[in-house]
């Protein structure tokens, strides 16, 4: 869209009706790259399921989310939802639970379709779940294959160990 033709307020409007938070200190050509910033922007979406994620809850939480800021800060990143929504240039993600953490570090600096992969050479079936998932793997990576197996097999992703 070309927004260089809108003025002030149909500008503050688009704003308003994408959610965007702060934008009234603006100016025009402030405004227009803000829009076409959020506009173009592709949306990831959420690599796991995670309970407790906020991908339904996206709409209310952008609503409380500067139009302009410079490094994101996802203090419980879990799955991602929101991270991956945003999809903004700078990022600081943390969470509680290692592996989560272990995912995404090796996502950033490994071989993902050999993950994959992996992944999905086991079959999804109760006699497999259970063996994987009281199994004992020794290394980081047998960890990791581990633990997304479990959570993806899992119902509603809650991962029980009796």
């Amino acid at each position: 869209m070309d927004y260089t033709t809108l003025k002030t307020k149909d500008l503050k409007l688009k704003c308003r009706k994408y959610g965007l938070v702060g934008y009234t200190k603006y100016n025009n050509n402030e405004l227009i790259k803000i829009l076409q910033d959020n506009n173009d922007k592709y949306h990831l979406k959420p690599i796991i399921s995670y309970l407790g994620g906020k991908q339904k809850e996206i709409p209310k939480i952008l609503k409380h989310i500067p139009c302009k800021f410079d490094t994101y800060i996802e203090p419980f990143v879990g799955g991602g939802a929101l991270y991956f929504y945003l999809n903004h240039n700078k990022n600081v993600i943390n969470d509680y639970n290692k592996m989560v953490i272990n995912l995404y570090k090796y996502i950033k600096n490994d071989d993902v379709d050999k993950l994959m992969n992996d992944l999905l050479k086991n079959k999804i079936d109760k006699e497999t779940y259970y063996k994987i998932r009281d199994g004992n793997p020794e290394s980081d990576y047998g960890k990791l294959l581990q633990y997304l197996y479990v959570l993806q097999t899992t119902f509603n992703t809650m991962i029980r160990y009796n």
